[in-house]
């Protein structure tokens, strides 16, 4: 029995399953799927099926110039990363193809022999999460998937596996992607949850008379900021008093 009675849903489905497990760039939006016959693609971007796991070779993208990047540009789908083996992102693939036959991982609805490309991947995420504050972008899914596995503490081979599906350093994801600073104490669920109460107050309050009540949504980005422009003008006023005693 197919999951999505139309390759629209499909389609829809399976470009927020790509960058919730594997947030590459831009490479989902032409990704090949190659069925093995002749020699391997060059200049293209593609997917194939190995024994009983699947891999991604990356032949182009913002990094493949770089000869560290070349020399890894093959990526296990079903990766095993913090002990986590992603056996439900393998299934799901092999469900979706075997239910809509096509030629690219994410292909045009309304043609599989034609890739989705990055305007059609940018318009899905959009309308999927327009009830969002802000718009989701692929920067969005690669910043959640390293914040989400920093956090969890990580092995050096860990952290290298990490490099590898994002296609980046660990200096970079640290500086760029990482939005769980090392520095913050870790806390669960029930006490966020009594933070986010806690700053309720007075993140919702007003910023003046002339704000017609409307309050900010409580949320961890509206905290952040609240503590980053704290941080920015305790900066200035040390600067002032050092500037003064000089």
């Amino acid at each position: 029995m197919k999951k999505y009675t139309n390759n629209s849903e499909n389609i829809d489905y399976m470009t927020i399953l790509v960058y919730y497990y594997i947030p590459l760039r831009k490479e989902w939006s032409d990704m090949l799927i190659w069925d093995g016959a002749g020699a391997e693609p060059k200049d293209i971007n593609y997917f194939y099926f190995e024994g009983d796991d699947a891999y991604i070779v990356i032949n182009k993208d913002k990094v493949s110039k770089h000869e560290r990047h070349r020399a890894n540009n093959k990526i296990q789908v079903n990766y095993t990363l913090n002990k986590q083996k992603q056996d439900y992102f393998l299934e799901e693939i092999k469900r979706s193809l075997q239910d809509f036959p096509r030629k690219y991982i994410l292909s045009k609805k309304t043609n599989g022999n034609k890739p989705l490309g990055y305007t059609g991947l940018t318009d899905i995420m959009r309308e999927s999460f327009r009830f969002m504050d802000r718009e989701p972008t692929i920067v969005i899914f690669r910043s959640n998937f390293v914040s989400y596995y920093q956090d969890k503490g990580l092995s050096k081979a860990d952290k290298d596996l990490l490099g590898k599906l994002m296609r980046n350093t660990q200096n970079t994801q640290e500086v760029h992607y990482n939005k769980v600073p090392s520095s913050l104490p870790k806390v669960d669920e029930e006490n966020l949850n009594n933070l986010l109460k806690d700053k309720a107050e007075s993140i919702g309050k007003p910023k003046s008379s002339n704000a017609r009540g409307k309050k900010q949504q409580i949320t961890i980005k509206n905290i952040t900021k609240k503590i980053k422009i704290t941080i920015i003008k305790k900066k200035k006023r040390k600067n002032k008093r050092t500037g003064r005693k000089s």
